[in-house]
C-alpha cells in the first residue's frame, strides 16, 4: 500500500525534479520509520502484523523493509547527487556551502568553477532577487532572472527544468494515440495523427468568442424565402 501511494504520487502531472526529490526523500525518510516502528512492534502503519505474535517473522519483515530502502537509493543514486544543487536552486539565499555546490554544478553542467561561485555570491546577497522570490521555496522565479547577470546559473536552472521528472507526458501520449487512431479510423495520415495529439495534449483552451467574430455568418437564401 505503501509503495502504491507513492507510485501514485510520483505519476502526478505536473511534476518536475525537484517535487519528485521531494517525494522521494519523504518517502524514504518514513520508510526508516517504519522499520524502527516493526522492530520495536508497533504495528499502528501495518494493522495485519498484529495478528503475527510470531518474533521471527517481525526480523523478516524488517530485512524486507530495509532492502527496500537499499534498492531505492540505488534507484535515485544520481538524483541524490544533485540534490544540493535542487536545493540551492529553490532557495539559494540561505546557502553556506557555496564551493561545494560550485563544484558539483562545473561537474555536472562543464562549466567553469570561478565563475560559478562568483554568480552563486551575487545571486545570495541580491536583495532585489531575494524580495522577487519572497519567502517561497521555489525556483519558478528564475525565469525572470537576468540572463545577462547570471549566465551560468540562468542556464543550469534553465536546464534544470527542462529534466523529465517521469514517463507521464509519453504515456499520456501513446494512450492518446491509441484512442485516436482505432481500427474505425486507419486512414489517419501521420500530420492527422500529430495535429489530434497536440490538440489532445495542449492544455491552452482556444478561445473560441475570438474565432468566431473573425467569420461572418451566412444566412441560407432558402430559409428567407
Amino acid at each position: 500500500m505503501h509503495l502504491n501511494d507513492i507510485n501514485l504520487e510520483l505519476q502526478e502531472k505536473d511534476k518536475n525534479i525537484v517535487d519528485m526529490m521531494s517525494c522521494i526523500n519523504a518517502f524514504k525518510r518514513k520508510w526508516k520509520l517504519l522499520k524502527e516502528e516493526i522492530k520495536n512492534k508497533d504495528c499502528r502503519n501495518f494493522p495485519t502484523l498484529l495478528l503475527q505474535q510470531n518474533s521471527e517473522s517481525f526480523v523478516s519483515y524488517v530485512n524486507e523493509v530495509t532492502k527496500i530502502l537499499s534498492e531505492f537509493e540505488r534507484r535515485f543514486e544520481d538524483i541524490n547527487k544533485m540534490e544540493n544543487i535542487l536545493s540551492f536552486l529553490s532557495y539559494p539565499f540561505t546557502c553556506t556551502n557555496v564551493h561545494e555546490i560550485s563544484s558539483s554544478c562545473s561537474n555536472y553542467f562543464n562549466m567553469e568553477c570561478t565563475a560559478l561561485e562568483d554568480e552563486m555570491l551575487k545571486i545570495i546577497l541580491d536583495i532585489n532577487l531575494k524580495a522577487r522570490a519572497g519567502n517561497s521555496h521555489s525556483y519558478s522565479y528564475w525565469s525572470s532572472i537576468s540572463e545577462i547577470k547570471y549566465p551560468f546559473m540562468k542556464q543550469i536552472a534553465l536546464q534544470i527544468t527542462a529534466f523529465f521528472a517521469s514517463t507521464y507526458l509519453c504515456e499520456s501520449a501513446f494512450s492518446h494515440m491509441k484512442t485516436i487512431k482505432s481500427k474505425y479510423r486507419t486512414r489517419l495520415t501521420n500530420d492527422q495523427l500529430t495535429a489530434c495529439l497536440h490538440l489532445a495534449l495542449t492544455e491552452n483552451i482556444p478561445n473560441y468568442e475570438n474565432f468566431a467574430e473573425d467569420h461572418q455568418c451566412h444566412a441560407s437564401t432558402s430559409a428567407l424565402k
